[in-house]
């Protein structure tokens, strides 16, 4: 028999015949502080009396997952444990309603809503004013989050709300918290209008992530927090134009814009931080030009451009010089790759190139920096032979060859002696000829690690 005043930690899990949890444990259980209700089919409430769950009085952690039945949570304040801390409500597929005074658990720390399709609603009183971290996932039919939802709010410092196809807007009239770090938004695909509160200087946000929230066409009015280190607009097919405001982010280190086919052009002028290490730009069918004054990011390490079938050229100055990793891939209307000024690029490591069309030779003597030790040449459809300028890769360690249908042979002067490992994928005119007993095996043969597919 278990000792019920003793009882720290219960978990229940699978008993469908269980509607509410028996009075007299709920009596008993005062010292309980973590609580699992797990896949209890029949389960409609926490308790058949009007004190809910307010004997649990040391109950910190909260989770109720899998149960279809469960309308609503305990709806007054003295129902609810009053020292909860953390509370997890999941794939509770009839759950209606959050409890009007969720704002009164002072202690509570951190709230997950997942899977609970029929939510259409946060509480108009807002939520607690300790709350550090809010995720909510899946609830397909949330309109909107109320204006005073945060207005308690003091703490809050992650923010995470993904998957809820109805939700057209949130926070109109309200503002978001300046305590916030990390805000992800993401698959909301009738979202129209973000938070005005995103664009406020004095915010402590370090983390912006947007994702596939494709009825979005235009940042709010205002500025970017200037502490923002990481910024992720992904799949918002409607954006239309970025904030200016991105050029001040003077502590931005990443910076990710994929998959926003209207977007024409960068903010025009040069950026003014000294910190930014990565960036990605990819699929973005309309961009017409990189960003202004690239070359001066003397801090930026990763630079991936691919899919922009609008883009003409490089900058005409050159990329940034400090640059390690370089991607450009499926640029069709790029300019000849001998503009590129890559020769400079006299740190980089890692290069990828793929593509590019009408390209028959690669490289050319002196195209590439002899830093490079691993290399990549992917889907170049008119690739018909490799350069002599390889050999002069002498830091080359890795080389990886695939989708090139015309590429016919190695170079006459073989690979480089420093090469490790090479691999050869779809390329029908070249694997035999690498094959044991082929014209070019002996150029390959002493290589440790060859991989042909």
């Amino acid at each position: 028999l278990v000792d019920l005043c003793s009882l720290t930690s219960l978990h229940i899990n699978k008993i469908s015949t269980v509607m509410c949890l028996p009075e007299g444990f709920l009596q008993q259980s005062a010292k309980l502080k973590q609580l699992k209700i797990v896949s209890c089919g029949d389960l409609v409430a926490f308790s058949n009396d009007h004190m809910g769950l307010k004997h649990l009085a040391s109950l910190q952690s909260l989770t109720v997952s899998h149960c279809p039945k469960l309308v609503a949570l305990p709806d007054e304040e003295k129902k609810l444990p009053p020292m909860l801390e953390y509370l997890d409500v999941s794939h509770c597929h009839n759950l209606q309603k959050l409890p009007d005074e969720l704002y009164n658990l002072k202690s509570l720390r951190e709230l997950k809503v997942e899977d609970c399709p029929k939510l259409e609603f946060f509480p108009d009183k807002g939520l607690p004013s300790m709350l550090k971290r809010l995720i909510v996932q899946r609830c397909n039919s949330l309109k909107t989050l109320p204006g005073q939802t945060f207005c308690n709010n003091i703490s809050l410092e992650h923010f995470d709300i993904g998957y809820c196809s109805s939700l057209v807007s949130f926070l109109e009239q309200g503002e978001l918290p300046t305590t916030l770090k990390y805000i992800k938004i993401h698959y909301c695909k009738s979202l129209k209008f973000l938070p005005e509160g995103i664009m406020h200087k004095d915010m402590s946000l370090e983390y912006l992530e947007i994702d596939n929230c494709s009825s979005l066409q235009s940042f709010p009015t205002g500025q970017l927090p200037t502490t923002l280190k990481h910024l992720e607009i992904g799949d918002c097919i409607l954006l239309q134009s970025l904030p200016v405001s991105l050029l001040n982010l003077m502590y931005l280190e990443e910076l990710g814009v994929t998959q926003c086919p209207l977007l024409e052009y960068f903010p025009a002028g040069g950026w003014r931080t000294t910190n930014l290490r990565k960036v990605r730009i990819a699929y973005c069918e309309k961009l017409k030009s990189l960003p202004d004054r690239i070359h001066n990011l003397k801090s930026l390490q990763e630079l991936d451009i691919s899919g922009c079938c609008s883009l003409t050229s490089l900058p005409k100055q050159g990329l940034p010089t400090k640059l390690r990793f370089l991607t450009i891939d499926d640029c069709e209307s790029l300019n000849p790759l001998h503009e590129w000024k890559l020769h400079k690029l006299t740190f980089l490591k890692f290069f990828s190139i793929g593509g590019c069309p009408h390209l028959e030779s690669f490289p050319s003597e002196c195209l590439l920096p002899h830093s490079i030790t691993e290399l990549r040449i992917l889907q170049l459809p008119d690739l018909k032979s490799l350069s002599k300028g390889l050999q002069k890769l002498t830091s080359l360690e890795k080389l990886l060859i695939r989708g090139c249908d015309r590429l016919e042979s190695l170079p006459e002067e073989g690979l480089p002696a420093t090469l490790s490992s090479l691999i050869i994928r779809q390329c029908p005119l070249l694997k035999p000829r690498c094959e044991k007993g082929g014209k070019d095996w002996s150029k390959i043969a002493a290589i440790p690690d060859v991989e042909l597919t």
